[in-house]
């Protein structure tokens, strides 16, 4: 299954879900590069990847002056499975 446009119906789901303040951790986004986790609360967070679904999580930028953004539809934040 390929890749799902996001949608109002999508955000509508997610909005449902009890998710706020459910901090996980911090990452470090180097210009250019890939993100890494800087720190994380109660071991290593558990997200849910299951095969073929849509996953909605928040980014929150973190001190004064800070700004993380890209194309929707072409570049973007990707979760990568560590074994």
């Amino acid at each position: 299954m390929g890749p799902r446009a996001f949608s109002a119906a999508v955000a509508a789901k997610w909005a449902s879900t009890k998710s706020r303040d459910n901090h996980v951790g911090r990452i470090r986004v180097p210009k250019p590069g890939n993100a890494t986790w800087e720190q994380s609360y109660q071991g290593w967070p558990k997200i849910p990847c299951p095969a073929g679904q849509l996953v909605g999580v928040e980014y929150v930028g973190v001190s004064d002056r800070i700004q993380v953004r890209w194309d929707i539809g072409v570049t973007g934040p990707r979760f990568r499975v560590m074994g």
